[in-house]
C-alpha cells in the first residue's frame, strides 16, 4: 500500500523579536529612549508656593487652611479674623524653627524661600486693610519671624507706607537672608520713593557693598536697587534745582 503522507501543520509566526534576542544578529534595533529629566529638575529648583512637608506639615501642626482664616475678599469671618493672627505666629515660629535646626546651607535657603513664598500666597488673599493691619502687628513685636512675615506681605501687598520700614530694615538687616528679600520688597516700591528716600537707600546700600558681593545672586538685586535709587536721587535734586530757578 502507498505510504500514509505526513499531517499537514499550519506555519507558525515566530514571535517578535526582542531588543534582547536581536543584539549581535544584525537586526536594526531602535535604541533606547532615555527618560526626560530636565522638567522634573527645573521643578526641583523652582519654589513652590504649597509648605513643604518639612517646613508645615499637616501631621506636624494643627494650623488651619487658608480657607478657614479668610474669605477670598480678605474680609473673612469673624472667627477667621479671631484666627489669623494665629496663622502670622505659626509662619514666624517656622522660619525661625528652620534657622535654629537646619545648617546655614543652600538647602536652608531653599526651605526658607518656600516658607516665604507661602507668605505671599497668603497675603494676597488681604484686602489692603487687612494687610496694614497684619503689618502694624508684626512691627510692633519685631522678632526675627516677625520681620520675615512682614516682608513676605510687603512683596505681595505693594504700598506707599511700607517704605520707611523697609529701609529701616535694609540698614539695620539680622540676616543675609532678610537682606536679600528686603533689598527685592524695595525695589517693589520703586515708584514710591521720593528723594530723601532714595538717597538714603543709596548710602546704604554703598556701605553695605563689601558684603554683598560675597553673594552673586543678592549682588545682581542690590545693584539694580542702587542703579534705580540714585537715578532717582539726582532727577529729583535736579527737579528741585530747576524749580528754585524758576522761583
Amino acid at each position: 500500500p502507498p505510504a500514509a503522507s505526513p499531517p499537514q501543520t499550519q506555519p507558525q509566526t515566530p514571535p517578535p523579536a526582542s531588543a534582547s534576542s536581536t543584539q549581535g544578529s544584525g537586526a536594526e534595533v531602535d535604541p533606547p529612549v532615555r527618560p526626560d529629566r530636565s522638567r522634573e529638575r527645573e521643578e526641583a529648583a523652582t519654589p513652590k508656593a504649597e509648605t513643604p512637608e518639612e517646613v508645615a506639615s499637616p501631621e506636624a501642626s494643627p494650623t488651619p487652611t487658608r480657607s478657614r482664616f479668610w474669605s477670598s475678599t480678605g474680609a473673612g469671618t469673624g472667627e477667621s479674623k479671631r484666627r489669623f493672627p494665629e496663622l502670622l505666629q505659626f509662619l514666624a515660629e517656622q522660619y525661625e524653627r528652620l534657622r535654629q535646626t537646619m545648617p546655614s546651607s543652600p538647602e536652608r535657603t531653599d526651605a526658607m524661600t518656600v516658607l516665604l513664598n507661602r507668605i505671599q500666597a497668603e497675603a494676597r488673599e488681604l484686602s489692603a486693610d487687612g494687610a496694614g493691619t497684619a503689618l502694624e502687628s508684626l512691627l510692633e513685636r519685631q522678632t526675627d519671624g516677625n520681620r520675615i512675615v512682614a516682608l513676605g506681605i510687603a512683596s505681595a501687598r505693594i504700598r506707599s507706607g511700607n517704605v520707611d520700614w523697609l529701609i529701616d530694615f535694609l540698614r539695620e538687616y539680622r540676616s543675609a537672608f532678610e537682606q536679600h528679600w528686603t533689598i527685592r520688597t524695595l525695589l517693589l516700591h520703586e515708584r514710591f520713593l521720593n528723594q530723601m528716600q532714595a538717597s538714603s537707600i543709596t548710602g546704604t546700600l554703598e556701605g553695605q557693598m563689601p558684603e554683598i558681593q560675597k553673594d552673586p545672586g543678592r549682588l545682581l538685586y542690590a545693584e539694580n536697587l542702587l542703579k534705580r535709587a540714585s537715578r532717582i536721587a539726582v532727577s529729583s535734586e535736579l527737579a528741585y534745582e530747576v524749580s528754585s530757578e524758576l522761583a
